[in-house]
């Protein structure tokens, strides 16, 4: 088949012909679509899209493009087309984005982000047994979406509340609102004469080698031995202490009693305050107060089967000596442990000793007065006494009256 070859004048029209076309711009075909959503129109093109946004017009125009087919648009939406332009009436709600190939331009109806509904309401709970503050803090761990306020005044608890959750919260703050029992610790400390109750036919050591539920035997010249009582509380240890006091080897020096709720520090000082004199290097004295005497503080948890945790803590200040300047100096001792025990049984609490030397002088009146022969008339003696301080705490727990519902 012979080859066509047009004329020189023909081939150089078709060029003339091309070169105009390229530099007017032809009309790139486009499609447009609207998602089912109703709220996006996607503009298609397999040229580039370059597109022009008038605000104020609220118009999008298309560079360059000619629509082809028909679209129904969304409402607001209108397209108009001209000899080289596409022209969309966009309304202002809607927000542009163009693909990466820069073939897809998207129109999407913006929308307002969700509006959290706010339905909580304040609930008002007030509380008969438990602490509002000590509630509060523990609903506040838990629930997160909570506002707590804390009424004082009148022993309430302002909650702001989903309704949803006020069923819940309520039986909650019931339940922690239960009341809790009391528990009665009865204290009794006494100081025994040892050397009198060997006398006695007491073997001191002996009163306390109980056989214990648990726990190690005590060690009574090692203060801070919490002891718990023997399977047969206190027995024989009773009726020793009993016996000693009716005898005046055992002398009481205070029957204190305190209560408090479960989960509460109770505290007992049996103490005073005495004036001493204080010295210092270059022999001046100076008055102060010594607090003496024996503080005691308790710190109760009762297991639902009645067992008590006691948390105990004992100090005690007493004289121990005197200086050369005839100065009383005093010493402390402090001991505390965790102990469980049941329902009224005791915990004994024994081992600070102390040594006294006592020099007891004998006279014949007048003549032991004269001088230089008035000790041909008189006769001394000394007695060294060991005494011990037993302190026997029994707590007891008082049960909550029950209500008649």
């Amino acid at each position: 088949m012979p080859k066509f070859n047009p004329p020189r004048s023909t081939r150089t029209l078709l060029l003339t012909l091309l070169s105009l076309g390229l530099s007017m711009g032809l009309a790139a075909p486009i499609t447009m679509e609207v998602l089912p959503d109703h709220t996006t129109v996607v503009v298609s093109s397999t040229e580039r899209i370059q597109y022009l946004v008038d605000p104020q017009a609220h118009t999008v125009i298309l560079k360059d493009t000619q629509l082809v087919g028909e679209v129904q648009l969304p409402e607001g939406m209108q397209v108009k087309s001209s000899e080289k332009d596409t022209v969309l009436l966009v309304p202002n709600t809607y927000q542009y984005a163009l693909s990466v190939n820069t073939q897809y331009l998207f129109l999407t109806l913006k929308t307002d982000p969700i509006k959290q509904v706010d339905d909580r309401a304040p609930l008002f709970v007030p509380l008969e047994n438990a602490n509002p503050s000590q509630v509060a803090a523990l609903l506040q761990g838990m629930y997160n979406n909570i506002k707590i306020q804390v009424d004082d005044r009148n022993r309430a608890l302002w909650i702001v509340v989903n309704p949803q959750d006020r069923e819940l919260i309520t039986k909650i703050i019931k339940q922690m609102d239960q009341p809790r029992p009391q528990v009665l610790f009865e204290a009794e400390i006494l100081t025994v004469n040892q050397s009198l109750s060997e006398k006695l036919g007491i073997k001191y050591q002996r009163m306390f080698d109980f056989q214990l539920k648990e726990g190690e035997p005590p060690s009574l010249f090692q203060f801070g031995k919490f002891v718990r009582t023997a399977i047969n509380p206190l027995g024989g240890f009773n009726f020793s202490v009993s016996f000693l006091k009716d005898n005046l080897a055992a002398k009481v020096l205070a029957q204190p009693r305190v209560a408090t709720i479960d989960g509460q520090e109770a505290r007992i000082n049996s103490t005073q305050n005495i004036p001493i004199l204080l010295g210092d290097k270059n022999g001046t004295t100076t008055l102060a107060n010594q607090t003496t005497g024996i503080t005691m503080r308790f710190l109760p948890k009762v297991s639902p089967s009645g067992m008590i945790e006691a948390n105990v803590n004992i100090n005690v200040s007493l004289p121990s000596g005197q200086t050369e300047q005839g100065i009383i100096t005093y010493s402390s001792r402090e001991a505390s442990t965790t102990i469980r025990v049941q329902n009224g049984e005791p915990i004994v609490i024994a081992g600070l000793l102390e040594n006294k030397t006592t020099t007891e002088v004998n006279k014949i009146p007048i003549l032991s007065d004269i001088p230089l022969i008035g000790g041909l008339f008189q006769h001394r003696f000394t007695s060294e006494t060991t005494s011990d301080l037993i302190i026997i705490v029994t707590p007891r727990i008082i049960q909550p009256p029950v209500k008649e519902p």
